[in-house]
């Protein structure tokens, strides 16, 4: 949808090196927090807290800025499954 921020909480995004500030390999991240520059389209760059992925399990916390772009990717986020009533 058009309207829908880049990334919202409980999404998870999956980051190559060059896709995040001093990115060092493939990140995925589990989006517990996002910066209200999300919401708007021109930005250069978003920041991201969340809880790193590795495996299937979770392991640490990770505060992140990100590329918007790279947001913008096919497959880059992740959004859960909507849960039916």
């Amino acid at each position: 949808m058009r309207n829908d921020p880049l990334v919202k909480v409980g999404d998870t995004v999956s980051l190559n090196t060059g896709d995040y500030c001093y990115g060092l390999g493939r990140l995925v991240l589990r989006v517990t927090r996002v910066d209200d520059g999300a919401q708007h389209p021109g930005i250069e760059w978003v920041h991201l807290v969340g809880v790193e992925v590795v495996g299937g399990e979770d392991q640490r916390f990770r505060s992140i800025v990100v590329r918007a772009d790279a947001l913008r990717r096919p497959g880059a986020v992740t959004r859960p499954a909507r849960r039916r009533p």
